[in-house]
């Protein structure tokens, strides 16, 4: 598994068994480290796009040139684009469906 933050590579590590994404999991956060009702623990302070999760491999290098819209595509398991705006919840573009809900963040206008 890699990690890429504006094009860096910013963590990596080894995965040794297949991740099962189902609706009810517990314990996938974006921008939150894990589940902990602490409000100072592990947030995350910045602004996220888009997220898209694969299935393969994208990218080996240190750097790469981020491409400007994450276009869910047959390796998607996921994808999170909050195109929606407002509200407390995101759409999966992926067949997946696996909507998110957002807590403790607040909508800015995108720049794409």
């Amino acid at each position: 598994m890699r990690l890429y933050v504006d094009g860096s590579l910013a963590a990596s590590g080894t995965q040794p068994r297949a991740i099962s994404w189902t609706v009810g999991l517990l314990g996938h956060w974006a921008g939150r480290d894990g589940f902990d009702a602490r409000p100072t623990r592990g947030g995350f302070i910045g602004q996220i796009d888009e997220i898209r999760v694969s299935s393969i491999a994208r990218y080996t290098g240190a750097t790469i040139v981020p491409p400007t819209h994450l276009d869910p595509d047959a390796d998607t398991v996921a994808a999170w684009l909050f195109d929606e705006g407002s509200g407390a919840t995101t759409a999966d573009a992926s067949p997946s469906g696996l909507g998110g809900v957002i807590t403790g963040a607040r909508w800015v206008a995108s720049t794409r």
